[in-house]
């Protein structure tokens, strides 16, 4: 999902999204270890979050593990403890009716650390329509995939929507910030968001 994330992220050709690095760092007994550290650069904002709820409905685990959009990815590792992994965790996912994607969110500034907002986004295949554009143009939000699983579209729309409350609320912060610059207090949170459905 963060793969996801990051990649629309790019797409809207409005975010600059640095990623960790990896560095060699020496251990005790002068082995080298790969770290991950910060970039070089200093980001404006941070984004953070996690998947509440995955469900998928009968159509998508009949699509199999292998055309799931998240679980599917680790498919593609063959012969190793991953996919035997990824397929029991498939198979465990409960079902219902429909499928549905559950995001919560947080967006933090940058330099200080502080709670900008934090969300909840819910999106089901139905939510991927030319309504959810926001940042994206009607090319983006076009299938990529054919046949497209119920899932894939739902995660697809959960992603956009996303997108668009982050640079939503980035926006406004940097707005907030510009009305008030030479405070000392912490800026107030901007207010939080119900479930976007």
């Amino acid at each position: 999902m963060e793969a996801q994330l990051v990649n629309a992220l790019q797409q809207t050709g409005q975010f600059s999204v640095l990623e960790p690095q990896e560095k060699t760092v020496r251990g005790r007994n002068g082995t080298p270890i790969i770290a991950q550290v910060g970039s070089h650069e200093e980001p404006e904002f941070f984004v953070s979050g996690s998947v509440v709820t995955y469900r998928l409905s009968s159509a998508s685990v009949a699509a199999g593990v292998a055309a799931d959009p998240l679980l599917g990815t680790a498919e593609a590792n063959r012969g190793g403890g991953l996919t035997t992994a990824a397929e029991r965790l498939f198979i465990n996912l409960s079902t219902s009716d429909h499928d549905l994607v559950e995001m919560a969110l947080y967006l933090f500034d940058g330099k200080t650390g502080w709670v900008i907002s934090e969300t909840r986004i819910t999106a089901s295949p139905h939510d991927l329509s030319p309504t959810l554009d926001g940042m994206f143009s009607a090319d983006l939000l076009r299938s990529v995939v054919a046949p497209e699983p119920p899932t894939q579209r739902a995660v697809r729309a959960s992603v956009i929507k996303a997108v668009n409350w982050i640079a939503d609320h980035c926006l406004e912060y940097r707005r907030q910030q510009a009305r008030n610059p030479n405070s000392d207090e912490p800026p107030l949170p901007l207010e939080k968001s119900q479930s976007r459905s």
